[in-house]
Protein backbone atom coordinates (compact mmCIF):
# COMPACT_ATOMS: atom_id res chain seq x y z
CA UNK A 1 0.00 0.00 0.00
CA UNK A 2 1.45 3.39 -0.68
CA UNK A 3 0.65 6.51 1.52
CA UNK A 4 0.07 9.38 -0.86
CA UNK A 5 1.19 11.83 2.01
CA UNK A 6 4.59 10.59 2.22
CA UNK A 7 7.23 12.73 0.04
CA UNK A 8 9.11 10.18 -1.16
CA UNK A 9 6.24 8.37 -2.99
CA UNK A 10 4.63 11.47 -4.50
CA UNK A 11 4.84 11.93 -7.93
CA UNK A 12 7.04 15.25 -9.14
CA UNK A 13 6.73 17.37 -11.72
CA UNK A 14 8.99 18.24 -14.13
CA UNK A 15 11.41 20.76 -12.97
CA UNK A 16 11.29 22.59 -16.35
CA UNK A 17 7.72 22.91 -16.18
CA UNK A 18 7.65 24.80 -12.95
CA UNK A 19 9.88 27.14 -14.16
CA UNK A 20 7.45 28.16 -17.25
CA UNK A 21 6.40 31.66 -17.87
CA UNK A 22 2.82 30.84 -17.73
CA UNK A 23 3.08 28.90 -14.54
CA UNK A 24 5.63 31.50 -12.37
CA UNK A 25 2.79 34.03 -14.00
CA UNK A 26 -0.46 31.80 -12.48
CA UNK A 27 1.79 32.04 -8.99
CA UNK A 28 2.27 35.84 -8.90
CA UNK A 29 -1.69 36.37 -9.11
CA UNK A 30 -2.35 34.40 -5.88
CA UNK A 31 0.24 36.24 -4.13
CA UNK A 32 -1.39 38.68 -1.30
CA UNK A 33 0.26 41.48 0.38
CA UNK A 34 1.90 40.14 3.66
CA UNK A 35 0.45 42.21 7.18
CA UNK A 36 4.29 43.02 8.29
CA UNK A 37 4.97 45.22 4.94
CA UNK A 38 5.84 48.86 6.02
CA UNK A 39 3.80 51.76 4.28
CA UNK A 40 6.06 54.83 4.52
CA UNK A 41 3.05 56.91 4.68
CA UNK A 42 2.28 55.29 7.90
CA UNK A 43 4.41 53.45 9.68
CA UNK A 44 4.61 56.07 12.67
CA UNK A 45 1.86 55.94 12.98
CA UNK A 46 0.45 59.14 14.02
CA UNK A 47 4.30 61.15 14.23
CA UNK A 48 4.43 63.42 10.92
CA UNK A 49 7.19 62.79 9.04
CA UNK A 50 10.12 66.06 9.33
CA UNK A 51 13.29 66.09 7.82
CA UNK A 52 16.71 66.54 9.55
CA UNK A 53 17.35 69.84 10.69
CA UNK A 54 20.51 71.89 12.05
CA UNK A 55 21.21 71.92 15.41
CA UNK A 56 19.57 74.65 17.53
CA UNK A 57 19.94 76.14 20.94
CA UNK A 58 17.23 77.22 23.23
CA UNK A 59 18.17 81.16 24.51
CA UNK A 60 15.27 82.35 26.72
CA UNK A 61 11.83 80.87 27.09
CA UNK A 62 11.06 81.17 23.27
CA UNK A 63 14.04 81.94 20.63
CA UNK A 64 16.34 79.38 19.25
CA UNK A 65 19.43 80.21 18.00
CA UNK A 66 21.13 78.04 15.22
CA UNK A 67 24.22 76.29 16.16
CA UNK A 68 26.08 76.71 12.75
CA UNK A 69 26.29 80.50 13.31
CA UNK A 70 28.99 79.64 15.75
CA UNK A 71 30.81 78.84 13.48
CA UNK A 72 31.73 82.31 11.50
CA UNK A 73 30.94 84.01 14.99
CA UNK A 74 34.43 81.75 16.46
CA UNK A 75 35.94 82.90 13.43
CA UNK A 76 35.36 86.69 14.10
CA UNK A 77 36.10 86.10 17.34
CA UNK A 78 39.80 84.44 16.77
CA UNK A 79 40.92 87.33 14.06
CA UNK A 80 39.60 89.85 17.16
CA UNK A 81 41.20 88.23 19.69
CA UNK A 82 44.61 87.66 17.29
CA UNK A 83 44.11 91.65 16.04
CA UNK A 84 43.86 92.89 20.41
CA UNK A 85 46.93 90.44 21.17
CA UNK A 86 49.16 92.57 18.40
CA UNK A 87 48.40 95.48 19.33
CA UNK A 88 49.05 94.62 22.92
CA UNK A 89 52.34 93.32 22.29
CA UNK A 90 53.26 96.41 21.02
CA UNK A 91 52.55 98.53 24.40
CA UNK A 92 55.91 99.50 26.07
CA UNK A 93 54.80 98.00 29.61
CA UNK A 94 54.30 94.85 27.69
CA UNK A 95 57.28 94.83 26.01
CA UNK A 96 59.42 95.51 29.29
CA UNK A 97 57.87 92.47 30.56
CA UNK A 98 58.42 90.21 27.74
CA UNK A 99 62.22 91.07 28.29
CA UNK A 100 62.22 90.23 32.34
CA UNK A 101 60.20 87.36 31.42
CA UNK A 102 61.68 85.28 28.40
CA UNK A 103 59.35 81.88 29.14
CA UNK A 104 62.08 79.80 28.79
CA UNK A 105 63.30 78.34 31.83
CA UNK A 106 67.08 77.79 33.36
CA UNK A 107 68.34 74.50 33.16
CA UNK A 108 70.25 73.00 35.48
CA UNK A 109 73.58 70.74 35.06
CA UNK A 110 72.21 67.40 35.02
CA UNK A 111 68.62 68.16 34.66
CA UNK A 112 66.77 67.89 31.02
CA UNK A 113 63.97 69.71 30.10
CA UNK A 114 61.65 67.18 28.50
CA UNK A 115 58.75 65.47 30.31
CA UNK A 116 59.24 62.27 31.84
CA UNK A 117 58.43 59.01 29.70
CA UNK A 118 55.53 58.05 32.30
CA UNK A 119 54.21 61.64 32.05
CA UNK A 120 53.92 62.12 28.60
CA UNK A 121 52.22 58.66 28.35
CA UNK A 122 49.57 59.95 31.26
CA UNK A 123 49.14 63.16 29.35
CA UNK A 124 48.49 61.01 26.05
CA UNK A 125 45.89 58.42 28.17
CA UNK A 126 44.18 61.57 29.22
CA UNK A 127 43.19 62.94 26.11
CA UNK A 128 43.14 59.58 24.34
CA UNK A 129 40.29 58.76 26.93
CA UNK A 130 38.60 62.52 26.99
CA UNK A 131 38.08 62.26 23.33
CA UNK A 132 35.73 59.44 24.26
CA UNK A 133 33.89 60.88 27.32
CA UNK A 134 33.18 64.32 25.07
CA UNK A 135 32.20 61.84 22.25
CA UNK A 136 29.10 60.32 24.32
CA UNK A 137 28.16 63.30 25.18
CA UNK A 138 27.48 64.27 22.23
CA UNK A 139 25.52 61.12 21.27
CA UNK A 140 23.68 61.45 24.25
CA UNK A 141 22.74 65.13 22.76
CA UNK A 142 21.79 64.40 19.75
CA UNK A 143 20.11 61.16 20.47
CA UNK A 144 17.88 63.24 23.13
CA UNK A 145 18.62 67.24 22.10
CA UNK A 146 16.31 68.19 25.78
CA UNK A 147 17.57 67.87 28.87
CA UNK A 148 14.70 67.97 31.97
CA UNK A 149 14.97 68.77 35.58
CA UNK A 150 12.39 65.93 36.63
CA UNK A 151 12.15 62.31 35.01
CA UNK A 152 8.73 62.91 33.48
CA UNK A 153 10.35 64.59 30.07
CA UNK A 154 7.26 66.92 29.49
CA UNK A 155 8.10 68.84 26.04
CA UNK A 156 8.92 72.53 26.71
CA UNK A 157 9.95 71.91 30.26
CA UNK A 158 12.76 71.14 29.50
CA UNK A 159 15.84 73.81 30.70
CA UNK A 160 18.25 73.20 27.36
CA UNK A 161 17.34 71.85 23.64
CA UNK A 162 19.75 71.54 20.78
Amino acid sequence: MVDSTDPSTAPRADPDAVRTPTVAQSFRTQLIPGADVVDPVTWAGSVPYATGITPRMRIGHSKRFNLLWLLPIGFVVLIATMAAAQHLRGLSSVQVFIEQHLGVGEVRPGETSALPAWLGAQHFLNLFLMVFIIRSGIQVLTDHPRLYWTRHSTPGREWFHI
